[in-house]
């Protein structure tokens, strides 16, 4: 029996209001979570157990704060002002629809149904005064007033079983979604989730509480957590092996550790303004390889690697593997994965081919001395600079990195890699070193004096690495300043094992801990925002002043992982939760990117980069180029783009040409040209004429100031204080002359 009338936009806006849960009492007795009622058919279940105390508990974070202070009330207001208007289609105001939808509220995702077609999705909300009295308050108080203000769109009703779906149809777009009411739940999403979530309660499969996968996460959660989410990866896996069937895609496959995992849970719990997370990785039968190895192998122990990196690092991640003939077995098993028992074989060539010309055993002598644990940190000291010179991070050899590797017997392996560097065989791999000496520690500095055949081969010359060998470490880094830093800090107790901060949080974790990672999301989040402050536009920079004071309660992310039989625990510790960091980074670096400021330096950094191929156009062929085109691909690899151009190409106007020798040839001089942040050309340059140019530009005449003034951008500031504006009008340029 089906029915076809006309619906309205609620469901939509009850897709919103499911998780704008206000502070008011319960009016009906809360059910069961949904993970108790529904079959396992989804393969990811996502709930807020109790969404006012998720809402209270967030406000008492930094950015919560921040975000619900004097300054954001405004914006608050307007959010639910919005809320207001758009119930006035349902016929019922945000108190009554707030009335009836309740905790918890639930997402669940079920398995696609075949490429490429989305995976199903519903929304499942709890009601308050149950599922009557809401179909109800649809029927009575909802059908019409959408029935007589939104006619494009449309309701087919249909039985379920002893359910009744609602399918709505958006005659416009052709889009649609469905609806129905479960044991006082208000179910909401696509039409096949929604079905399919029906079928499993006529099918009588057992709840998603029963799988035994999600008790095991359930055991492994945080307790009394805001949010929790459970995903079932193997149903997502085999149609990954079935693509991947044979060949080097299903060796990838399963030496990518990807396999070895049966599901993933998270929980998320917010107390006394700081937020903790629980990652839990249950192990499936498949023997972990690959990057699994770090979340499944490592053994508990006492990580010793914050002896060793000074506490200004952002970034240190320490991990604890059994032995370094754990690490190296697990390589080989990983290679025999991806390249079958060739790779063994030529792995095997290639140790007998360096220990026979060295004269050296790496099993005994390197392999045997590794203890297990490894540490990686890594510090960008020109960051702020590079954002603020380029609008862009710093390129790979301004990072600072330092690797340290556990070791048992410093003097064997020490020996072992001097006699591999006095080798015939590293001078003929072109590795040159020389040693250091300091008061502390021998360093070992290392570089590569080949010229290797292809693109960076200037670049590549002359990289290397220096290594110390200390008490329990060998350390290696791209800087020798960086190891004399190691050893400063040490000797004035400045690496993180001195900070008592970063000792006091750990306490609760030694035992039992083989992974660690700590993020100095302050320092980081701080560079961001004074380089946004500087390039953002006055509006912006306003609201950034406003967000700084919350920047200094901000708490660095620590990350403790705990691994056995079972699977491997991550728990990580911050301000806000580890994801609403990123995230943050992740918006301040576009905001960076895409701010006025910022275009303007990229603007210039790639006119610099132009005008450098123009005037070695200029020394090998006498003449300006006659396009940008022609300086591809000798001069350019590829054409630096114009943020401000709708084209993404500047203007080049190469002065007048005259013949010689039946030659075209430019040689007066050239102009480069882009809008600015106006966005509007405003120079004539079509007939260019590089002297009566420059000679404007320097007479110095009323006439021509106020010329320049409105045709080029920030012109002469420092004389005229209203073109320092981020946003003045006027195009940038860039003129050259023939270059002697």
């Amino acid at each position: 029996m089906f029915s076809m009338e006309r619906w309205g936009r609620s469901a939509v806006f009850l897709a919103c209001l499911g998780v704008i849960e206000l502070d008011r009492p319960a009016l009906a007795e809360e059910a069961a979570s949904p993970a108790d009622l529904f079959g396992a058919g989804a393969i990811y279940y996502a709930s807020a157990e109790d969404v006012a105390s998720l809402k209270s508990s967030l406000l008492e974070t930094p950015l919560g704060q921040l975000l619900s202070g004097p300054n954001a009330s405004m914006g608050m207001g307007l959010l639910l002002g919005i809320l207001q208007f758009g119930m006035q289609f349902t016929g019922a105001t945000l108190d009554d629809w707030l009335g009836h939808l309740g905790s918890p509220v639930s997402l669940l995702v079920f398995p696609p149904g075949g490429a490429p077609n989305p995976p199903p999705i519903v929304i499942a909300c709890h009601l308050r005064k149950g599922g009557a009295e809401f179909q109800n308050f649809l029927d009575q108080r909802v059908r019409r007033t959408v029935l007589r203000t939104l006619p494009w769109l449309e309701l087919e009703r249909s039985a379920v079983g002893p359910f009744t779906l609602e399918r709505v149809r958006d005659t416009r777009e052709g889009k649609t979604f469905a609806y129905t009411l479960i044991k006082d739940y208000f179910i909401l999403g696509t039409e096949d989730g929604v079905r399919r979530l029906l079928d499993d309660q006529q099918a009588g499969l057992p709840p998603l509480a029963h799988a035994l996968g999600y008790q095991a996460a359930q055991k492994r959660s945080l307790n009394e957590a805001h949010l929790w989410s459970y995903f079932h990866v193997a149903p997502l896996l085999e149609p990954l092996k079935a693509q991947a069937a044979g060949g080097n895609a299903a060796r990838e496959l399963e030496a990518s550790g990807v396999l070895s995992l049966a599901d993933i849970s998270s929980s998320l719990r917010f107390e006394g303004g700081e937020a903790t997370e629980r990652l839990f990785l249950r192990r499936s039968e498949v023997e972990p390889q690959g990057l699994a190895l770090i979340f499944t192998e490592p053994q508990p122990r006492p990580l010793l690697g914050g002896r060793y990196v000074p506490a200004h690092f952002p970034f240190f991640a320490s991990v604890n593997l059994e032995s370094g003939q754990a690490l190296a077995e697990g390589f080989r098993k990983t290679l025999q994965r991806i390249e079958g028992e060739q790779g063994l074989v030529n792995l095997e060539q290639g140790r007998q081919f360096i220990e026979q010309g060295v004269g050296i055993s790496i099993e005994q002598d390197v392999l045997a001395n590794l203890t297990g644990e490894v540490f990686f940190a890594a510090d960008a000291p020109t960051l702020k600079e590079s954002l603020l010179t380029r609008a862009d991070k710093p390129p790979r050899e301004e990072w600072v990195f330092l690797l340290g590797l556990s070791i048992q017997n410093p003097d064997v392996l020490k020996n072992a890699v001097r006699q591999f560097l006095n080798s015939q065989f590293a001078w003929d791999a072109g590795l040159v070193h020389e040693v250091l000496a300091e008061e502390q520690a021998e360093l070992i500095q290392v570089r590569n004096t080949r010229r290797d055949v292809g693109d960076n081969e200037e670049k590549e010359k002359g990289r290397g690495f220096v290594m110390a060998f200390l008490d329990e470490f060998v350390l290696l880094s791209n800087s020798a300043d960086e190891l004399r830093s190691v050893l400063q800090a040490r000797a004035e107790k400045k690496t993180l094992a001195d900070d008592a901060a970063f000792q006091e949080r750990l306490k609760a974790y030694e035992k039992g801990m083989n992974l660690l990672i700590q993020i100095d999301v302050q320092k980081m989040t701080q560079t961001l925002f004074d380089v946004l402050e500087q390039f953002a536009e006055p509006t912006a920079q306003m609201i950034m002043k406003e967000f700084k004071p919350a920047l200094p309660k901000l708490k660095n992310v620590l990350a403790v992982g705990i691994a056995d039989p079972e699977g491997f625990m991550l728990e990580v510790h911050s301000s806000e939760g580890l994801l609403v960091h990123f995230l943050g980074i992740v918006a301040l670096v576009e905001g960076i990117k895409n701010a006025p400021g910022a275009r303007v330096v990229r603007a210039r950094r790639n006119m610099g980069l132009i005008g450098e191929a123009i005037d070695h156009y200029f020394m090998d062929n006498g003449t300006f180029p006659p396009t940008l085109d022609a300086l591809q691909p000798k001069y350019l690899k590829w054409m630096p783009n114009d943020p401000f151009s709708p084209d993404g190409r500047f203007r080049y106007h190469p002065g007048p040409a005259r013949e010689e020798n039946g030659r075209k040839l430019h040689l007066g001089g050239w102009i480069l040209l882009s809008p600015g942040p106006d966005r509007r050309p405003d120079l004539v340059m079509e007939s260019y004429d590089p002297d009566a140019f420059q000679k404007r530009l320097g007479s110095g005449t009323p006439d021509d100031e106020r010329y320049f003034c409105r045709v080029t951008y920030q012109f002469k500031p420092d004389r005229y204080p209203e073109e320092d504006r981020l946003l003045d009008q006027g195009d940038l340029y860039l003129c050259g002359t023939a270059p002697h």
